[in-house]
């Protein structure tokens, strides 16, 4: 398993459902800083 931080690399397209329900697709955030914060509970 990794863990830790990847930095300047590019984001594999996806759209994901936000906390409000509404879909975000990362496409939109093209050429901006973005922070993904990702978690499971298994």
């Amino acid at each position: 398993m990794t863990t830790g931080s990847v930095v300047n690399e590019t984001l594999p397209a996806a759209v994901l459902p936000s906390l409000d329900g509404t879909m975000v697709d990362f496409a939109s955030f093209r050429g901006k800083k973005l922070i993904v914060f990702m978690w499971a509970s298994w």
